[in-house]
């Protein structure tokens, strides 16, 4: 009769530490700069009954004034799927201007530009900062101004898991929800932990999330990169040369398991690289993205939730694997 009973407890908490939510949003972040869906691609996002596509209109950087760039070029959008405008703002834009208001406004006009241009009716629109301490005053009021600006959309933003950690110190947002990116979280600057997920770093912040006082979504990451190192320090992240090129490329040595050495200077895919340079490959893989999926989940209290897979390409092998993306949207479900 014990056995039985423990039996049944443990069956318990196996189910209890997920949470199911009412209702889940299957999306996706499209990052690129030229959307030109397919009828492929169309019926990919079918087969997985993907709602929503977060869609990076451009970005807000600083170069003696606030400026955008990477304004996506727009041929052919999804069918059938909502798009929710997203736009970058950089930390450094938020420090070096004076008036939040007139950016707000600014980027309001464009949003409005680029979907009355492509007939694009929007519920939503999404802020992505990592805004600091300095720099909260100027950013919530950034934010109050595109509530104002768009008084029947839903304003939320991004949030890290570190703000999710510290709310009194980093602020909470004045928006109505806030997608919890739950990635890149590690040392980019480290040559041998992942910085995309690292799932020690996960558990030190991810049981603040059900503390947090406005409700979340949450983006998991299915992607991988290339850290670019030269002369020891890192330079940059490449996004468009596959592992497999660098293994087929002759005047490329990789020294252990994912890691590279240039033995020449070569330009590959407009992306120069000099000799002596290391490249290390940092993935995540569908299983891993599975057991992140899972351990957020336990701590996400929202009723209803989007989860947003980073991101659509379909270049990437991981992305093409329709059984690993269900399980995972099956795990908020």
């Amino acid at each position: 009769m014990i056995r039985y009973f423990l039996f049944a407890l443990i069956i318990f908490f196996q189910f209890s530490c997920q949470q199911k939510h009412e209702k889940v949003y299957r999306s996706f972040y499209f990052w690129k700069t030229t959307m030109n869906f397919s009828e492929e691609e169309n019926k990919k996002l079918e087969t997985l009954n993907v709602e929503k596509m977060y869609t990076r209109l451009f970005d807000v950087d600083y170069h003696n004034e606030a400026v955008t760039s990477g304004i996506i070029d727009i041929k052919a959008l999804p069918k059938n799927v909502s798009i929710i405008p997203v736009v970058y703002i950089t930390n450094k834009t938020l420090l070096n201007i004076e008036d939040a208001t007139m950016l707000a406004d600014k980027i309001s006009l464009l949003v409005k530009k680029i979907i009355t241009q492509h007939s694009i009716s929007i519920n939503e629109i999404q802020i992505d900062c990592d805004w600091t301490v300095q720099t909260k005053e100027k950013y919530f009021n950034l934010l109050k101004k595109m509530k104002n600006n768009f008084p029947d959309e839903l304003i939320s933003c991004t949030i890290r898991l570190h703000q999710i950690k510290y709310p009194e110190k980093t602020g909470v947002p004045p928006v109505q929800r806030g997608m919890l990116m739950f990635y890149n979280m590690g040392d980019i600057n480290s040559k041998t932990a992942n910085s995309i997920y690292n799932e020690k770093d996960a558990k030190k912040y991810v049981t603040f999330v059900n503390k947090y006082p406005i409700p979340l979504d949450v983006a998991i990451p299915l992607f991988n990169w290339i850290k670019h190192f030269r002369h020891g320090k890192l330079i940059g992240l490449i996004n468009h040369i596959s592992p497999q090129e660098l293994r087929n490329n002759d005047r490329i040595s990789e020294t252990e398991e994912g890691h590279f050495t240039m033995k020449e200077n070569l330009i590959l895919h407009r992306q120069f690289l000099q000799s002596g340079d290391n490249l290390i490959i940092e993935d995540l893989n569908p299983g891993t993205a599975i057991r992140a999926a899972k351990l957020v989940n336990k701590y996400l209290q929202s009723d209803t939730c989007s989860v947003i897979i980073y991101h659509w390409d379909k270049n990437n092998p991981h992305q093409h694997n329709n059984t690993s993306i269900e399980k995972i949207y099956s795990v908020f479900q």
